[in-house]
């Protein structure tokens, strides 16, 4: 019978707080807008937050797994299976990308996929929905064994979700490796037979299953055996020095991590040791015994995304927190005073025998009310929201994928900050309203509200409150928009604009030893060749793209103090390479045609190279030694201005170029640096063209404009920066109208007051400055607040900041400069309307 009660009134409580939203309805509609936008916000950034960081893989215990930090080669890693004690299970798997359908030529007709050891599903735990997984079985024979099992998406969409897929052909083609391409060492790889890329359907994995790396979703999975199939030419199935796989693990029940860690460091070394042989050095047995692997928490995977985005993340959270906090702080401002308007009902009604914790309920109740209606709407805004954010994550990374639909999870972290928001901006005005002398309301008898300023204590600490917060969004708003500039006025060394970039695959397109860099060249003189091309040269790293070489070198005359001093990293360059990105040669000459594979070893260093080795000699002429396991002399012939060339945050390293055609590593692919005033679309056409004219199998990864490259590497900075204004306006916005709230209901409140000074003699000028003196006073205490929260918080953001310190004088500035401002605009109205009160009307009133 109780409960029937409890819920009859509960009930009773809703219909009148629903008919109390419709007697105001403008006032409902700007709460339930203004939540809407804050709970989505918040929900749409946790929607990416959980995918990315939080959530674990749908894997079984996946607090069982450990991934390994480093990729290791295929024979690393199968030694690492059959060998080890401390795991269950060590899996294997690649990330590939750009893999061919139905051998369509359409570079557009790709999808993404895995090569995946064994006994990976076994690893993992999980168990298809049709069919059988890839098993042990399937990953013995190199291109024995052409079977996938597919994912659920590449099932409903290639397959139309037909059952009868099993035992179905799919012909897939060449893909490239999205990551851990290692180094290949030098070793020279042989020519790519013929392949038959025909695959058979063996089972389909479940919706949820996206695999071993959170923010991919593979479109299949292949045994690695299988590699040859999906990387033609390279066979690193054999070879140590291509470090290809990732492996994930899963713990022994009685085995910690650093227990596995361990074990895995003393079984690595030992097969480091037996691998190179008795005959060593002792230099490289030093090296070697100082190689280690880490074993990082696996249960959620790996993840790109997490690493590069997890502190943004985490940062915009906060922002858009922040904005709801000062939302909220707006509508209990409304509320406070909505509940001085219904005094007199509610003293009434407390006269009458109604308790007050009844009345509280109802008030808390219309404010659930208002947080439920913004919580219902937000959920359209966060998934665009979090969409907008991934896209922008994504843009450019076709490997990146995210099923960002809202789900339990997601629905229940944005019903619970709909509880705590109408609690936050609730609860304060309920106890307020409530709290009233029945006796005093009673004889106002709708004569107005008395009290005058004393009652705007709550109100005023919650502006002071609004404007702390805005402050410090401001601030941080202030110090990413800077960063972003700093980096983007950061000199590179070279002219970035006007450049187009294309990478290409010789080894996948059967090449192999010196006729890739006999290739690159003439693929290159065909580039030289098209109208609008005004320079062109090629690298194997290329600009802000590919990966960073480095190796130990050996100058003589120069006495290393620490291992680190003996370390440049290096790239191999065609002919004319740094004319053609416009880097200014200091001393000497560039890399010239003539430098072939039976020339003399030469090489070009860069100015910091040069002062760091050779102080005020003249490094024209001197010997580098290369002082890998292969060695090689080489004759220095050139320096370089330093340039940033794969980072715009790194001071220029010590570097060196060789020639392409004298490589001292395993050319990896080509990267063309092409210059041209010509439209990107018109120049990239006509250069896949020219190089499909010279090998009509050549793959081509990409071709893309240079200052794309250069903008995806900053896109934390971008993403963080456009943002935080946008999230820094919105707080100024919303401060401002709590501001501008609060000031006008002081001026009705006072309404006797003022009449009363200016019938006793005082003027406009008077009255005005009365009004704003309150406003910056909120201001001013607002601010000693908020400057003090932003400074502590800036320290956190110190490595996001790009030639900045975190106490930043000009950031500050500003910030007070535009609350200030906005105190001002804040002030104006509430003081004209001060200012016309005619004081006979306020004192009759009185």
């Amino acid at each position: 019978m109780a409960n029937l009660e409890t819920i009859e009134a509960l009930f009773h409580d809703v219909r009148y707080g629903w008919r109390m939203m419709l007697r105001a309805p403008g006032m409902s509609v700007v709460a339930v807008l203004s939540l809407a936008l804050g709970i989505g916000a918040n929900a749409g950034i946790f929607s990416l937050l959980d995918r990315v960081i939080l959530r674990s893989l749908p894997v079984k215990d996946p607090q069982q797994l450990v991934l390994f930090d480093n990729g290791l080669s295929y024979p690393e890693y199968r030694e690492f299976r059959d060998r080890s004690q401390v795991f269950q299970g060590v899996a294997g798997t690649a990330s590939l990308s750009g893999v061919r359908v139905d051998e369509s030529e359409d570079p557009a007709n790709t999808i993404k996929g895995r090569l995946v050891s064994g006994n990976y599903f076994g690893v993992l735990g999980v168990a298809p929905l049709l069919g059988r997984a890839l098993s042990p079985a399937d990953d013995v024979v190199p291109g024995g064994h052409p079977v996938v099992t597919i994912s659920y998406g590449l099932w409903q969409g290639r397959f139309h979700g037909d059952p009868g897929v099993l035992g179905k052909t799919i012909h897939l083609g060449a893909g490239w490796l999205t990551s851990g391409w290692g180094s290949s060492g030098f070793e020279e790889d042989r020519a790519a037979p013929p392949t038959n890329g025909n695959f058979t359907v063996i089972g389909v994995m479940p919706p949820g299953f996206f695999g071993e790396t959170a923010g991919e979703r593979p479109d299949f999975w292949a045994p690695l055996m299988m590699e040859e199939q999906f990387l033609p030419g390279r066979h690193w199935l054999s070879r140590r020095t291509a470090n290809w796989v990732q492996v994930i693990a899963r713990l022994q029940p009685s085995i910690s991590a650093k227990q596995a860690e361990a074990a895995s460091n003393v079984l690595y070394r030992q097969m480091l040791f037996e691998a190179e042989g008795p005959g060593m050095s002792e230099t490289r047995r030093r090296d070697l015994a100082q190689r280690k692997l880490k074993l990082l928490e696996g249960a959620k995977g790996f993840s790109n995304l997490r690493q590069q985005f997890a502190k943004p993340l985490w940062i915009l959270m906060g922002m858009v927190c922040a904005v709801l906090l000062i939302a909220c702080a707006n509508l209990a401002n409304l509320l406070f005073a909505r509940g001085t308007a219904r005094r007199r009902e509610i003293g009434t009604r407390l006269a009458l025998g109604v308790s007050r914790m009844r009345l509280v309920r109802q008030l808390l109740t219309e404010s659930f009310l208002l947080s439920f209606l913004g919580a219902a709407l937000s959920l359209p805004i966060a998934w665009a929201g979090s969409h907008a954010l991934f896209a922008m994550v994504s843009a450019g990374r076709p490997e990146l994928s995210l099923d960002l639909a809202p789900d339990s999870r997601v629905l229940l972290f944005t019903g619970m900050v709909a509880v705590l928001t109408a609690l936050l901006f609730g609860v304060m005005p309920a106890l307020r309203a409530t709290r009233v002398d029945i006796n005093a309301v009673l004889k106002e008898a709708g004569r107005g509200t008395a009290g005058g300023r004393s009652r705007l204590g709550g109100e005023k600490a919650v502006v002071i409150a609004q404007v702390a917060l805005s402050a410090a969004l401001l601030f941080g708003t202030g110090l990413f928009t800077r960063t972003l500039y700093n980096m983007k006025a950061q000199d590179l060394g070279y002219v970035p604009e006007k450049m187009l970039m294309a990478h290409i695959d010789p080894i996948g397109a059967g090449y192999h030893g010196d006729d890739i860099g006999i290739i690159a060249q003439r693929v290159l003189e065909k580039i030289r060749a098209l109208p609008g091309v005004t320079a062109a040269s090629y690298s194997d790293n290329g600009l802000f793209a590919g990966q960073e070489s480095g190796a130990r070198v050996r100058i003589d005359g120069f006495k290393p103090g620490s291992a680190k001093d003996s370390v440049a990293r290096f790239d191999q360059v065609g002919p004319g390479y740094f004319a053609t990105i416009g880097v200014l040669i200091l001393l000497g000459r560039d890399i010239a045609l003539s430098d072939t594979a039976h020339a003399p070893r030469v090489a070009v260093i860069n100015q910091s190279m040069a002062k760091f080795y050779f102080g005020k000699r003249n490094p024209i002429g001197q010997t580098l030694f290369y002082d890998n396991r292969l060695k090689f002399t080489l004759t220095i012939v050139g320096v370089a201005k330093d340039v940033r060339d794969h980072e715009v945050r790194d001071e220029p390293f010590r570097r060196f170029y060789v020639s392409y055609r004298q490589p001292v590593d395993g050319q990896m692919g080509a990267d063309y640096e092409i210059r041209t005033p010509v439209d990107y679309g018109v120049m990239a056409k006509a250069v896949r063209a020219a190089i499909y004219q010279v090998s009509p199998r050549m793959p081509i990864i990409r071709v893309e404009l240079l200052m794309n490259s250069i903008n995806d590497s900053m896109m934390t900075e971008r993403l963080i920066a456009k943002l935080s204004v946008f999230f820094g306006i919105l707080a100024l916005v919303l401060g401002g109208v709590g501001l501008y709230g609060i000031m006008a209901y002081a001026v009705a409140r006072r309404t006797q007051e003022i009449g009363l000074r200016m019938a006793v003699g005082a003027n406009a000028g008077n009255v005005v400055w009365m009004v704003m003196r309150d406003t910056l006073l909120l201001v001013v205490v607002g601010l000693a607040a908020g400057i003090p929260l932003a400074l502590g918080l800036s320290r956190y953001l110190q490595s996001l900041l790009f030639g900045l310190r975190p106490m930043d004088g000009l950031s500050l500035g500003l910030v007070i400069l535009t609350m200030s401002f906005t105190a001002l605009l804040a002030s104006l109205l509430p003081a004209r309307r001060a200012v016309r009160i005619d004081p006979l009307v306020a004192l009759r009133n009185e």
